[in-house]
């Protein structure tokens, strides 16, 4: 970056504004498009990736879906967005939909087994048979014909001819407009050893050595086990990242456009073994490499820092980061930050937003929640975090990394440690039990761990990557673009060839290596004693000590805790050498308050706010400053050779904290409809009852194991104790399918609009509700077509087919919406997650409180409530207290908290501090406080039947009592009872 442009810091430009997963996931319409389209580019993100997912009830690549695309496109033209597609229906990307896959056995995903045996079996996917420990160990390959082989390269040739040639003819002279494709979790396995028919010719090739001998070794610690299996998996990792990544990376860079996306599995040494022998080497083939971070529990270190390590080292600008999936409903602005901030610091700088949902319709609004686009009540706000993380991540991309320390990553010994485990797999993850493998994972975490600690900016070293871009000049240690200083060998038990020949170079010119104690002993799986000879004169420590070894003198940030630790906190350096500037970016990703000493010298220090984009002097003393972070919460300086021409930052002393008199009671000013979700219902199939009280999303699944068409009657209850009944609407979904009724009286099922979703449609009750019991029956015809049937059957088998599922007809619950309170009938007992539970199953629905408490509303006639509610409040302040008035929240239960002050606009809170300055606003005598708070989706839409309360890991899964899809059955955590999250004012 050149001179850092203050416009461009306040407003960045759309290449670095997120670009979220924009889910086509029901019927397209254009006009739908265009208007979803308008929306993401209002809210100041930069474009959007086309997503299709399941749910999608356009066919896909159908004309149709691109008249949507092209639709996408005409409004770039006047926005600037930037169009990116999503190149697989649902995901893991490469079978196209299944066109690939439908091609036939070559074309299938394929695995290697091995199973003990009295004697030789031969069938037509035997491979070899083999002697182990007197017994016959018969060698076959398996297949999954819903995926494909990857290692093949005709196989991703004809992926691209069904995808990425088919959007350049459709669009013709638009395709100048896609900036780009997506590719999401390509993968070779998750089910035990990868295979490939092309395996042995390749193996021959590179290693004039015949594999099918040695097969056994791959599964068993005998003969030369360590040369075969380093091999075989060095093979494995180049098939699939030059013949799949590599083939789709040359046709994007021929064709004018870009590629990015993520691998699978990236999160650890050990679970990335199978899926693709090692994930670093897939990045040098993306021009925006990115990773996935899933949930509210922050990912070990790993994940994030293998990306930016390649993308910093090949020159890269953007490391993309698809985050916030499994999150759950419940997520405010401060969680999604801090969440984000967490990889900012490691090297992310682009953000893809999962997911916005075309419609929330059905399954949709479980597909791994949160839900992010325009259904939520905050969406409005949500400039507020695209602005914020597009400043961070232009300067994080613009400004140039320059690390000192590279950490060998040990993806080799992992090969040689992995033994086939007896049982193979559990979704997602494979089941590793062998004690030297995960070692070796929990070691280099570990190591990774300690070095962040020291807030020393490091990058790791794939040894592919090495051995490409790898080089010893000038005693610098140099992989591409970046040049160490240190070489730091972690606790592993392999080391490759030409990594081993430039460390012999790199200490002959007087490089520092640090070897841990437990140092390799092969390599390229041969043993050898080279590697104990170089490490003589170096320093060689316990792996505990392994981080503090690295010299003292090299670039980090250099700040001492008070009264604190370095638990938690992250830093990071960027280069402005056109400034003459470095940028300091610390996060404080704990929830405690930090505070810090910094030793800036004789430099001058400007702090950015990325919150606003304006960066304020600071004044140091003998060159150091005094930082206190607030838990979740970071802070950036800009530390210049010359003195800069930034402003003091003035900030108003808070003398006077009024919050003690703002707690108590709060008059209810407005607030949106109140709702009741309807959960439980009587369900008849063909007029016969089947269960009384049920859940109704257990109903679907019983129908469609029918495989024909059923009657499905439902019937819902609840009960009013208020008498003003006359606002009552009922939300369902697609009303137009059901025959409704309430207390047996026919109501039109025409909608009169809609709330939140488009998809959830008002029907009107007004003058149908009675004071006591009420019951709501809604009727249909259910069915599927054949199609819809076979593809439910095939749910189980592999998420190809679950990941792009779709219903021709959805149960769902339906919600009562109007202006009245919601009473549990029971008790209510708080959780220790911000939670509450109520184990009963019924509600009444009363009078709206006109006055509530500070404190959690959701017992007081709201758990449910979902929108903008507002509460005022009046007091009195003498003249002394107007000086510096300010009130601070405990903890913020919504995701935005606005404040007017006698009428006038005071601030919002949405993130760290929770401190609102009301100073300017409020006068001698009594003073108007009137808050807003705005919530998420959380507590209307759940999931709310959990035995543990919230969740901070949320899949479909969890919203089902029972379900062989998306739970396998019956659901562990499940809960007959509630689990409402808090929302309320807490001061």
């Amino acid at each position: 970056m050149g001179k850092i442009d203050a416009k461009k810091l306040i407003n960045p430009p759309k290449e670095y504004r997120p670009i979220p997963f924009w889910s086509w996931n029901d019927k397209l319409d254009t006009r739908e498009t265009a208007w979803q389209a308008r929306e993401i580019d209002r809210v100041g993100l930069g474009g959007y990736f086309m997503h299709a997912r399941g749910g999608l009830q356009t066919e896909y690549m159908s004309g149709e879906w691109f008249d949507n695309v092209k639709e996408t496109i005409n409004q770039s033209k006047t926005t600037g967005m930037k169009n990116w597609g999503y190149d697989e229906n649902g995901w893991p990307s490469g079978f196209a939909a299944g066109k690939v896959n439908g091609l036939g056995l070559e074309y299938w995903q394929k695995y290697l087994r091995c199973e003990l045996t009295d004697a030789p079996v031969n069938t037509e996917r035997t491979i070899g048979n083999y002697n182990y420990d007197g017994k016959n160990a018969h060698i076959y390959y398996d297949v999954n014909d819903l995926y494909v082989d990857l290692m093949d390269p005709k196989v991703t040739k004809e992926f691209i001819k069904q995808t990425h040639e088919v959007y350049k003819k459709e669009l013709g002279s638009d395709f100048k407009y896609m900036e780009g494709f997506f590719t999401d979790e390509p993968q070779l396995s998750r089910d035990g050893l990868p295979w490939s028919f092309v395996i042995f010719d390749e193996y021959q090739k590179r290693y004039g050595d015949d594999l099918k001998p040695k097969l056994l070794e791959i599964f068993y610690r005998v003969g030369d086990y360590t040369v075969t299996r380093h091999n075989y998996w060095e093979l494995v990792r180049d098939l699939f990242a030059d013949n799949y990544l590599g083939q789709i990376y040359k046709w994007c860079q021929e064709n004018g456009t870009k590629l990015t996306g993520h691998m699978v599995l990236e999160e650890g040494i050990n679970i990335q073994i199978t899926s693709s022998g090692a994930v670093m080497p897939n990045y040098e083939f993306f021009d925006y490499p990115g990773f996935d971070c899933l949930c509210r529990i922050l990912i070990e270190t790993l994940g994030p820092t293998q990306v930016s390590s390649v993308a910093h080292q090949l020159g890269k600008k953007h490391v993309l980061s698809e985050t916030f999936a499994l999150a759950g409903h419940n997520v405010n602005f401060e969680d999604l930050r801090h969440i984000y901030e967490y990889q900012m610091v490691r090297g992310a700088t682009l953000l893809c937003e999962h997911l916005f949902g075309y419609s929330l319709r059905g399954i949709r609004k479980r597909d791994y929640p949160p839900a992010l686009f325009y259904q939520q009540p905050w969406w409005n706000e949500s400039n507020n975090l695209n602005d914020f993380v597009s400043r961070m991540g232009m300067l994080l991309s613009d400004g140039k990394a320059k690390f000192d320390v590279l950490v060998m990553h040990p993806q080799s010994s992992a090969w040689i440690a992995y033994d086939e485990p007896k049982n193979r797999y559990m979704y997602d993850f494979p089941v590793i039990n062998k004690t030297e493998l995960l070692k070796i994972d929990r070691d280099f975490v570990s190591l990774l761990t300690d070095i962040e600690k020291e807030q020393v900016p490091y990058h790791i070293g794939d040894e592919r990557i090495i051995n490409r871009y790898g080089k010893v000049e000038n005693g610098k240690f140099i992989v591409g673009e970046q040049a160490y200083s240190v070489f730091v060998v972690p606790s592993c038990t392999n080391m490759n060839s030409y990594v081993f020949e430039l460390l012999t170079r790199f200490k002959a010119q007087g490089g520092t290596i640090v070897f841990s104690d437990e140092m390799p002993y092969m390599i390229n799986g041969v043993k050898t004693d080279k590697i104990k000879e170089l490490a003589q004169g170096c320093k060689v420590v316990p792996l505990g000590e392994l981080a503090k070894a690295i010299p003292t003198n090299i670039s980090k940030v250099k700040m001492v805790p008070k009264n604190c630790d370095f638990t938690d906190v992250y830093s990071t350096i960027r280069h402005f050498d056109d400034d003459g500037m470095q940028m300091y970016y610390i996060v404080n990703s704990s929830v405690e308050d930090k505070e810090f000493e910094l030793d800036f010298g004789d430099k001058f220090v400007n702090v950015f706010d990325a919150k606003d984009g304006v960066q304020y002097a600071i004044q140091t003393q003998n060159g150091k400053y005094t930082c206190k972070i607030e838990g979740r919460d970071s802070v950036c300086f800009f530390v210049y050779d010359n003195k800069s021409s930034a402003t003091m930052l003035k900030l108003a002393e808070c003398k006077n904290d009024i919050s003690y008199k703002l707690k108590g009671e709060w008059d209810l000013e407005r607030s949106d409809d109140n709702l009741l979700a309807l959960h439980y219902c009587d369900c008849y199939f063909d007029d016969e009852l089947i269960e009384k009280d049920t859940h109704v999303l257990d109903i679907q699944e019983k129908a469609c194991d029918l495989m024909r068409p059923v009657k499905i009657d439902l019937d819902f209850k609840f009960n009013v104790e208020t008498s003003n009944t006359k606002n009552f609407k009922l939300l369902v979904e697609t009303p137009e399918k059901f025959d409704i009724s309430i207390n047996g009286e026919s109501i039109s099922n025409t909608p009169q609009g809609y709330m939140f979703d488009k998809a959830f449609e008002i029907v009107d009750l007004e003058g149908k509700v009675v004071k006591g019991e009420n019951i709501v029956r809604i009727s249909l015809n259910f069915t599927q077509s054949q199609e819809v049937y076979e593809k439910y059957s095939q749910c189980t088998k592999c998420e190809t087919i679950k990941n792009k599922f779709s219903y021709d007809n959805e149960l769902e619950c339906i919600y009562l919406a109007g202006d009245f309170g919601v009473d549990v009938c029971g008790e209510l007992k708080e959780g220790e997650k911000q939670d509450t539970f109520f184990n009963g199953k019924e509600f009444v629905v009363t009078d709206r409180k006109s006055k509530v408490e500070t404190g959690d509303l959701t017992p007081q006639g709201l758990p449910f409530f979902a929108g903008n509610i507002t509460l005022k409040k009046k007091v009195n302040l003498s003249k002394d207290e107007l000086c510096g008035a300010y009130f601070k929240l405990q903890k913020l239960a919504s995701v935005i908290a606005s404040v007017k002050v006698n009428g006038k606009d005071a601030g919002k809170v949405m993130w760290k501090p929770y401190t609102v300055d009301i100073s300017d606003f409020v006068v001698e005598g009594e003073n108007e406080i009137e808050i807003t708070l705005t919530t998420a989706l959380r507590n209307l839409l759940g999931p709310h039947h959990s035995n543990v309360g919230e969740q901070y890991i949320v899949a479909p899964g969890q919203f089902f009592k029972h379900s062989p899809i998306w739970s396998w059955g019956d659901n562990p955590q499940w809960a007959d009872g509630y689990s409402f999250v808090n929302m309320g004012l807490y001061i």
